[in-house]
């Protein structure tokens, strides 16, 4: 487990082995309701090389799709559950799903 921190100093990711990652803010550190919706989704391949794809997302919902580099730059916006990363950098990336409900989760990718 790791953390990186963005160019927003109050933004905080932390990182655990499954490449899940958890967007912290410490002000409003909270733990959610055990009735609130799980948001879910897989990279595959993660490690990637040129591409790869977002599954477990309902389009239905999805609003959006997210992507950014270790130090909090946007590098991709969309709503493509395929990507072609091949313009990436090597390097760490953050996914982050939106839905229409305004729920978000964002996930480690790593480019290599």
């Amino acid at each position: 487990m790791g953390f990186c921190q963005t160019s927003h100093a109050q933004d905080w990711f932390e990182v655990d082995r499954d490449y899940s990652v958890v967007k912290v803010n410490p002000e409003t550190l909270s733990i959610p309701s055990t009735e609130e919706e799980v948001l879910d989704f897989s990279i595959y391949p993660n490690p990637s090389n040129d591409s790869f794809q977002l599954t477990g997302i309902n389009t239905a919902e999805l609003a959006a799709i997210r992507i950014y580099n270790c130090i909090g730059d946007l590098v991709y916006e969309g709503n493509d559950l395929f990507i072609n990363s091949s313009q990436f950098n090597n390097g760490i990336y953050f996914v982050t799903t939106y839905l229409n409900s305004g729920k978000q989760l964002t996930k480690k990718l790593i480019k290599g």
